[in-house]
């Protein structure tokens, strides 16, 4: 739009300076325009050259009307109008103006390709079938003037629904009528017969739109279409509850069931049972219940939900369900004593006593037992405890111990013995073990005298039952005064020798920051034996060491691993053989060393780039604490600030990577590490980075080339360019095994450079930039050449050029076929045969008069390196025939027509010929389309109407099959059915039961899948001699396993399914549909005249016995994951889900006129798509070269006296135009 109102101004601009110049100069010319349309009547998808010139334009034509856009100021153009008139126009623009012209192009009466037929009122394309799958409807009078008008007469074809609203379960009648001629029906989800008028019941499970397609039948067919909606409405939903009351007898139980009815509810619950009194206790997900007599009296009350169909909520009736539950047992049974105490009870007697022990704990289980029955388990859990005091006792003198009388005491004791006991000191003091009680009686107390040996430390007694430890108690024994321990004696002995003297002069001086050295003089005295030390030590300034740490018989000792900075004291005190104590010697203090600076050295740096390096240190000592930081400080002055963190560390050697430097610059750098104390640098380091050093690069480029005819090579030019070049260095460039093709002296370091005039041979040639010794264009600069248009690569000549085929007729007798020129080594179609031979058809080409055939009609054709000549080779004319046959057919049901299949082959067919097959008066039932010129073909579901129909094949216009094939249909007498002259079907003979006798037929389905709804038929007769005289209801049952499974209530009934009233010999189908839940063998039956309860409303008399039909197992199945079928872009293709028809056309997969059609089916419950692919319409384009098309295929070739015509036929749709090309006198030169 912006360029169009720019283009406005500019004209303004330009008429005003055309206006002043008229005022003071001479005239303008104003602009001329000649414009046509040849021809002006065309047929329908034919098209018109438009062709135009100007002068005294300057600003360019538009076009408008029947095309648009900006059009050059001469031309030709060519259309292919879709209208019956359509006018073209041209507006050009100049100084002196504008001028503006127009040319009509029509279409010829009667050009319409296809019938025009009448669908709900309007007239379509092709007998309105593609109008049934989304064509849109047109105009006719656009295509064919006869069609007066757009609309045509209203539709005769009715559809009614009656009742058009129905409950879900039951059904409405669908009646039709035409009034075409000659015509046949077909519904669209309901069955016609193919009959023009009737009716028929149908029970849809939802809203469901019915159509029926009428067709007459004569030289035009009228397609007319009727449709009637059937609404369907889901029955009110119900939920029911009913169950069994349930009386306990004495000594007995009773289980009572739930039942729950529902109809159009879903998410059932279970039960949910709730307690209101008594003692009974079931789960939330019960179905049944089970009492005792040890259950009280008492009530339950049961709710059930479910889901209506909107999704809310549905509570059973009633709600909640009492259910009472009533105990007659005479005599209660025992129970427990309360609190309970150990195989005691509050009524009744103690039985099943037992006792078991974890751990401490002892526990008690029994029942209390009456006449009535027993309690539930009775239980009561004592925990064992008991106490130990062992008092400490004197040695008396000459005795080495002494006895001391235990108390103890035990609470609720597990076992018996109860014992004390003690551990045995070396070899020389035995072990205690005292059985103390053999009595189970509590509590348990009691005394018991336990010896104590004369020891360092005390002695340690414990208390035991069954395993346990109860308690421990702990005493000395000491020598009665004034006696002392006697080391030789190991006995008590009256005082004759002292302890070791305390030791003195005791000091302690600090040696490192982890070291302190503790001295002091040696003890004297004791008993003669060796005088040993124990040392003991604490932290911080006057505190009092008792923290023994060693001993040993040295007067020093050094204390180690301390902290720095730390004041420690010690103490020592001295001992002999009788472990006889001297006191505590005086305290001594010292503090280590104070903390340290660490000790770091920095490294000599490594790996010196330009802009990187590795630098390190080592740090040699923490100084007593420890590193919290080290790392490298690094920048371009001594001393350098710039510190890089690498965190905690030890001791030892570290490195460190720093990028981000500048070239050829001298840096500093120096170690570091930080402790508590502070941080210590090592010295500084200097390094200079290297020099920043750019390779040069390079690029080639080059324009691919053409070779024109009969030449190898051809010329481009090169552009060479080097970035950062060596000065000095050589540049030049190569082709491969080093050829040199632009030399060093040629670019003279001249950056970019252009070469022009560079050979480049056939397909390609690769060239390459080099400098300074090395290639910079790796892979090298391919230039392609290739052969100018019309030629092809002559590899045995090593050119580019083309040649000619020259068409022999052989012996024909009339036509011709023109020269062929193909480029050299290229595949071309040949051209369609032209000639003709009386009594003989073209069989194919051959290079020589007699030799075989070597080449089809229009066979693809490689061209060789010289021109040759095919020579048309003959065969006689046969001649064609054909055969069709078929089986006779039995019609099962109360119809009049039954399925056959006909197999139908045509002998030595005529090429492109039509074939189909028809019965009388002409009426089609297998199209040319369907039998696509395959022989032989089998066709199934042919429809056969009673008692015979005949068939006739058809070819090339010419019935093949006269007399026809004529296949009868007769009606099932095995099973009864005999032909109903007045209603013109079969029917059920009225020979069978007196009275009225209804059955059903047992489903055919035998399968389905878990979780998808599964549909089942059946046809209820009546084979009885009376009418059923009114409706009645029908049901179909699932049982939960094979055979029907256990007697009772099914798994499921269905809703009813209503018929109408039933004569005798009458049958109707029904069908139900059920969902099973999970993967195992179910079985369905059908039941003619029973609800969901079992009950009739029929009275069948004594025929009542055979209502149902027999069980069939049905095997459920796992259906894996849900898959939607899902459309795929390209045409017999799905995303997801499958092709039934497979990848090629045939099947539901159909090769329309202007799309593609197929199917893409789910699984495990998936939803199936009908898919669509438009095509791309294909125009017919000329060639400048006779004969040749630049799009679609040519056809019609004439090589007239002046000039070539042939015609360039589309596909898919697209339209086809005539070509032509004149023949021009080559002039002729003379030498001077």
């Amino acid at each position: 739009m912006f360029t169009h109102k720019k283009f406005l101004v500019l004209f303004v601009l330009v008429v005003g300076v055309s206006i002043a110049f008229n005022v003071f100069g001479a005239s303008i010319p104003a602009p001329t325009l000649s414009f046509s349309a040849s021809p002006t009547s065309i047929s329908y998808k034919g098209s018109s050259t438009l062709t135009w010139s100007t002068t005294n334009v300057n600003f360019g034509c538009t076009a408008s009307d029947g095309w648009s856009g900006a059009k050059t100021t001469s031309g030709t153009s060519i259309v292919i109008p879709n209208t019956t008139s359509t006018t073209y126009s041209m507006t050009c623009y100049g100084n002196g103006g504008s001028i503006k012209k127009s040319a009509t192009v029509n279409l010829s009466s009667g050009s319409n390709p296809a019938n025009c037929s009448c669908y709900s009122g309007c007239w379509v394309i092709d007998n309105g079938t593609d109008c049934l799958i989304g064509v849109s409807e047109i105009d006719c009078t656009q295509i064919d003037p006869a069609k007066s008008k757009p609309y045509c007469s209203p539709s005769s074809t009715t559809l009614t629904a009656e009742p058009s609203s129905i409950t879900k379960g039951n059904s409405s009648t669908l009646t039709w009528s035409t009034n075409l001629p000659g015509s046949s029906c077909f519904g669209i989800d309901f069955d016609t017969n193919n009959e023009k008028s009737g009716n028929t019941k149908v029970s849809p499970e939802s809203t469901t739109t019915y159509k029926v397609r009428c067709e007459s039948s004569g030289d035009v067919t009228i397609t007319e279409v009727a449709e009637a909606i059937v609404t369907v409405t889901a029955p009110a939903p119900t939920l029911t509850l009913s169950a069994d009351s349930i009386t306990v007898p004495y000594n007995g139980s009773d289980t009572g069931k739930i039942y729950v009815t529902s109809s159009n509810v879903t998410n059932i619950t279970n039960p949910l049972v709730e307690k209101t009194s008594g003692t009974f206790d079931l789960s939330s997900n019960a179905t049944s219940y089970t009492a005792s007599s040890a259950t009280a009296s008492g009530e339950v009350q049961v709710s059930v939900s479910g889901k209506r169909p909107d999704g809310t909520t549905i509570y059973a009736t009633p709600n909640p369900l009492v259910v009472s539950v009533t105990v007659t047992a005479a005599t209660p049974p025992g129970t427990c004593s309360s609190p309970m105490i150990a195989y005691t009870c509050a009524t009744g007697t103690s039985i099943n006593n037992s006792v078991s022990f974890s751990g401490l704990n002892n526990n008690y289980t029994w029942n209390c037992s009456t006449a009535g029955g027993n309690s539930p388990p009775c239980s009561e859990t004592k925990v064992m405890s008991g106490s130990l005091s062992v008092p400490s006792c004197t040695i008396p003198s000459g005795s080495s111990s002494c006895s001391s009388l235990a108390s103890w005491s035990i609470e609720n004791p597990q076992a018996i013995p109860t014992a004390i006991t003690a551990s045995a000191v070396g070899n020389t003091i035995p072990a205690v073990n005292e059985n103390v009680t053999d009595t189970l009686t509590t509590p348990q107390s009691d005394t018991k005298s336990v010896p104590i040996p004369y020891l360092s430390s005390p002695r340690t007694f414990y208390l035991y039952n069954n395993s346990n430890e109860l308690f421990s108690s702990t005493a000395y024994a000491s020598c009665a005064s004034p006696t002392v321990w006697n080391i030789t004696s190991g006995t008590c002995a009256p005082t004759a020798v002292l302890p070791p003297t305390t030791p003195t002069e005791i000091s302690a001086s600090a040696v490192s920051t982890s070291q302190i050295n503790v001295s002091w003089n040696p003890s004297t005295g004791g008993n003669g034996s060796s005088i040993a030390y124990n040392i003991y030590r604490c932290t911080g300034a006057g505190c009092t060491a008792t923290q023994y740490i060693d001993w040993g018989y040295p007067t020093s000792y050094s204390s180690t691993g301390l902290t720095c900075n730390t004041t420690y004291g010690y103490r020592v005190r001295a001992y002999d053989g009788r472990l006889s104590f001297s006191d505590y010697s005086l305290p001594a203090y010292a503090t280590t060393f104070a903390c340290a600076l660490t000790v770091t050295t920095t490294s000599p740096a490594t790996n010196i780039a330009s802009t990187s390096v590795t630098v390190g240190g080592n740090v040699t000592s923490n100084g007593g604490a420890s590193i919290t930081a080290h790392g490298i400080c690094l920048g371009t002055n001594p001393t350098p600030l710039g510190c890089q963190n690498d965190g905690v560390f030890t001791t030892g050697i570290f490195t460190q990577n720093r990028t981000g430097l500048n070239p050829s610059t001298l840096y500093y750098y120096r170690a570091y590490a930080t402790n508590s104390v502070g941080t210590s640098y090592g010295s500084d380091v200097t390094f200079t980075t290297t020099a920043n050093i750019i390779a040069p690069t390079g690029t080639l480029t080059g324009s691919d080339c053409t070779i024109a005819a009969n030449a190898s090579t051809c010329t481009t030019s090169l552009t060479l360019n080097v970035t950062n070049p060596v000065s000095g260095a050589q540049t030049n460039v190569t082709k491969p095994t080093n050829v040199e093709v632009i030399s060093s002296v040629t670019i003279n370091n001249t950056f970019p450079k252009t070469v022009s005039g560079i050979v480049v041979g056939y397909p390609s040639t690769t060239f390459y930039l080099n400098h300074n010794s090395a290639t910079l264009t790796n892979p090298g600069t391919t230039i392609n050449a290739t052969c100018v248009s019309g030629t092809g690569w002559d590899s045995t000549n090593t050119k580019c050029a083309s040649y000619t085929i020259t068409f022999n007729g052989n012996g024909n007798t009339g036509g011709s076929t023109a020269i062929q020129t193909i480029a050299s080594g290229a595949t071309a179609a040949l051209r369609a045969n032209g000639f003709t031979k009386s009594g003989h058809t073209f069989a194919g080409w051959a290079t020589t008069a007699n030799g075989s055939i070597a080449y089809a009609d229009q066979a693809n054709y490689i061209m060789e390196s010289s021109n040759v000549t095919l020579y048309a080779q003959w065969t006689a004319a046969s001649v064609t025939s054909g055969t069709l046959t078929g089986s006779n057919c039995i019609i099962t049901t109360t119809a009049s027509t039954c399925p056959t299949s006909l197999t139908l082959n045509v002998t030595n067919p005529v090429a492109g010929a039509q074939t189909n097959v028809t019965k009388p008066t002409n009426v089609q039932v297998i199209s040319n389309a369907t039998i696509n010129n395959t022989f032989p073909k089998t066709v199934t579901g042919i429809v056969v109407d009673y008692p015979s129909t005949t068939f006739y094949l058809n070819h090339n216009g010419g019935t093949l099959t006269n007399p026809g094939t004529t296949i009868t249909a007769s009606c099932d007498t095995a099973n009864n059915y005999v032909w109903d002259g007045g209603n013109l079907r079969c029917k059920l003979s009225g020979g069978g039961s007196p009275g009225i006798d209804l059955t059903a037929s047992a489903p055919t389905q035998n399968t389905a899948t878990k979780n998808v709804a599964q549909t089942f038929t059946s046809t209820i007769s009546n084979i009885g001699t009376l009418s059923t005289g009114d409706t009645f209801r029908n049901s179909m049952q699932v049982a939960e396993s094979e055979n029907g499974g256990s007697p009772g209530y099914p798994l499921y009934a269905s809703s009813p399914l209503t018929l109408p009233v039933l004569g005798p010999g009458e049958t109707n189908t029904v069908t139900a549909t059920y969902t099973f839940p999970i993967t195992k063998k179910y079985s369905v039956r059908f039941c003619a005249d029973n609800n969901i309860n079992m009950m009739g409303l029929i009275d069948e008399g004594t025929n009542e016995g055979n209502n149902c039909s027999a069980w069939v197992n049905v095997t459920v199945s796992d259906p894996g994951p849900l898959v939607d079928g899902q459309c795929s872009a390209t045409h017999y293709f799905c995303t997801t889900g499958t092709n039934p028809a497979g990848n090629f056309t045939g099947g539901t997969n159909v090769d329309g006129a202007t799309s593609w059609t197929w199917n893409c089916n789910g699984s495990g419950g998936g939803t199936n798509a009908t898919c669509s692919e438009q095509k791309v319409p294909i125009n017919g384009v000329c060639s400048t070269t006779h004969y040749n098309c630049t799009s679609g295929s040519s056809i019609n070739n004439v090589d007239g006296a002046t000039s070539w015509t042939w015609s360039c036929t589309g596909a898919d749709g697209g339209g086809d135009i005539s070509c032509s090309q004149s023949k021009t006198k080559k002039p002729i030169f003379k030498e001077d």
